[in-house]
């Protein structure tokens, strides 16, 4: 999940209107909509700075997870 959420904020700060993200099996997919599902809490009501929001995510103490060979 945190490397989906961190595509999303990546893409939101680059100011993607469109991203593709694709997953290798349903796992994946759902992680991307946990991520999705989550970001909203990590970012609050009101615009959040960059490293607060990174400060967030990093409080949350999400494990990496494991490569997929690429």
């Amino acid at each position: 999940m945190l490397m989906a959420m961190l595509q999303v904020v990546a893409s939101g700060l680059a100011q993607v209107d469109r991203l593709a993200f694709h997953s290798v099996d349903p796992a994946g997919t759902g992680a991307l909509h946990q991520a999705l599902a989550l970001l909203p809490d990590l970012a609050g009501d009101r615009p959040t700075p960059v490293p607060e929001l990174i400060r967030r995510i990093v409080a949350r103490r999400f494990e990496w997870g494991m490569t997929d060979g690429n």
